[in-house]
């Protein structure tokens, strides 16, 4: 029903603004890491908790030796009674571990040959410190009874990692600025800030209409191929036609070569026209 897609969409607009509060509410930071293509970075943390019970035991061993005799003097007759009690007492103790872990990481890498990024990585929460990762203790286990799977209280999630860019040179696709745009009051607040743009073509044509063209004669067009690389980085451009907006199949050539259905390359050096 439409109420029940409205209500979902709703949702999706609660968790793009939960994502964009984590990220700008952020403030530990962890490092920043600088990486380009053919070097990533792996990082990653492991935590755990381990519940211990000690339980401990005795056993006593006995035995009894009991002697009677009798005894006869002077017309009478005396019982006499012995019984002797010997016995150890031996035990030990023995513990019960019970250990419960997780694990979290990353990889921040590129594969574009010149792009390279700067990125700062922080924990998920303000107030970020290293016991958010234990785990609770509950029922058997300090001391009482045998440490078990019920004696480790599990959490449902841990805080994350959160990534902002700070800096670099990127390209297909160039990474822009990037704000709180989901977080209502919020909107201006950068997350991540603009990288150079590695790759900046434009093309235009100094004449790009042209009427009667006398039969069996080529139409001429002056065509500007130019390179506003950011990073001042040569680039090579493909020009290809977009046959849709040849219908009538007019035949396409650059310097005597044609182009139609397929594509040719141009090397342009930073900041030139070609």
């Amino acid at each position: 029903s439409v109420a029940s897609i409205n209500q979902s969409i709703a949702k999706w607009y609660k968790v793009m603004s939960d994502n964009d509060s984590i990220k700008v509410k952020a403030s530990k930071q962890l490092q920043n890491f600088s990486f380009h293509a053919g070097s990533p970075v792996e990082y990653s943390e492991q935590y755990s908790t381990i519940v211990s019970s000690v339980n401990s035991f005795d056993i006593t061993v006995g035995a009894i030796v009991s002697n009677d005799f009798m005894l006869s003097a002077g017309g009478g007759t005396t019982k006499f009674s012995f019984e002797e009690h010997t016995g150890m007492v031996q035990g030990g103790e023995f513990t019960d571990d019970m250990e419960a872990s997780h694990a979290k990481g990353f990889v921040l890498a590129e594969s574009g040959d010149d792009d390279y990024l700067s990125v700062d990585v922080l924990y998920e929460n303000n107030g970020w410190k290293s016991s958010d990762e234990e785990y609770g203790v509950s029922g058997p286990g300090l001391g009482s009874g045998a440490a078990n799977e019920n004696s480790v209280e599990m959490k449902e999630s841990f805080p994350t990692f959160v990534f902002r860019t700070r800096g670099g040179a990127t390209s297909c696709p160039y990474e822009g600025e990037y704000t709180a745009v989901h977080w209502k009051n919020h909107e201006s607040e950068v997350i991540d800030a603009a990288t150079m743009q590695l790759e900046v073509p434009t093309i235009s044509v100094d004449k790009n209409f042209q009427e009667n063209i006398p039969s069996g004669e080529a139409a001429t067009f002056t065509l500007h191929l130019r390179n506003n690389s950011e990073t001042g980085e040569d680039q090579t451009f493909d020009i290809i036609p977009y046959d849709r907006t040849n219908p009538n199949g007019a035949i396409i050539t650059i310097d005597g070569n044609p182009i139609s259905g397929s594509r040719l390359a141009y090397h342009v050096p930073a900041s030139e026209d070609l």
